[in-house]
């Protein structure tokens, strides 16, 4: 059987992600990792995809709506300057 390779593109489109999300999302093992088919080129097998979009739909995945979103600090304290006396 011939399994369907999915680009970046395609799969950013089918699950509404942007790459960036994506890779932080299989960094944390919560999406399947592409297999490299070339020096700088990696594909998705549809199935995989497939069955991640499927699993969130059933609910069976841990959805993290802030996945991809800079965490905003508060202000630092400025430092003190000590004066000469």
């Amino acid at each position: 059987m011939n399994e369907r390779l999915l680009r970046r593109a395609e799969v950013e489109q089918r699950i509404g992600l942007t790459g960036s999300t994506i890779y932080l999302k299989i960094a944390q093992g919560k999406f399947p990792k592409p297999i490299k088919v070339g020096v700088a080129a990696v594909r998705w097998r549809e199935s995989e995809v497939n069955q991640w979009i499927a699993d969130c739909a059933a609910g069976t995945l841990q959805h993290d709506s802030d996945a991809g979103k800079a965490q905003i600090k508060p202000p630092r304290k400025a430092k003190r300057q000590r004066s000469e006396t």
